[in-house]
């Protein structure tokens, strides 16, 4: 083989591995582009997606306060009843006893 064949056969060979690894490298370069745009995606669902169950818990909770406070004013009414049936009691009591004598 003479020189000039393989300084030829060389630089085919540099050639030929030069484009094979930029045909590598847009390949995967393409496929990292993809991936970023579908993590990013996903990041973008999953903040959506926390916001809103963040917004549904708060309004759990301020359904629950609103529960708390009218079982609160439920109790205090129940007990003013509760007063008011013993004072009636007390007084159907003394009016029975005061007929009785």
């Amino acid at each position: 083989m003479e020189w000039w064949q393989m300084a030829g056969l060389m630089g085919t060979m540099v050639l030929t591995g030069t484009a094979v690894a930029t045909f590598g490298w847009r390949v995967l370069r393409q496929e990292t582009d993809k991936l970023r745009r579908e993590t990013e995606n996903l990041r973008e669902e999953s903040r959506t997606a926390n916001d809103r169950i963040g917004s549904e818990i708060a309004q759990l909770r301020d359904g629950q306060a609103s529960l708390r406070e009218g079982m609160g004013e439920i109790r205090g009414e129940l007990r003013g009843l509760a007063h008011s049936v013993l004072a009636l009691r007390e007084d159907f009591r003394a009016h029975v006893l005061a007929g009785a004598d």
